[in-house]
């Protein structure tokens, strides 16, 4: 059985990437939309930790974002779907 991976919440995506990055420092030089990876394309968790800290994301869309990884670390890069 093939399970794809599921889109992100484009509204969870646009909130994350609303803070710059902790650990690549996407977005902080005033392009706060600017994801963290290219391939995939995504943030690092770490991203994703900070919006849910400033209540910008809830604990259901972080949880989906979970979700979406294999190993959980600060580093680790939750993928947005884009293709």
């Amino acid at each position: 059985m093939h399970e794809t991976i599921p889109q992100q919440d484009h509204a969870a995506v646009e909130a994350v990437r609303s803070l710059p990055c902790t650990i690549c420092r996407a977005g902080a030089g005033g392009g706060l939309d600017e994801a963290c990876g290219l391939i995939p394309t995504g943030d690092h968790f770490a991203r994703w930790a900070a919006a849910r800290k400033a209540g910008l994301i809830s604990a259901e869309q972080l949880g989906a974002a979970m979700d979406l990884l294999a190993v959980i670390t600060n580093a680790a890069i939750v993928p947005d779907g884009a293709r």
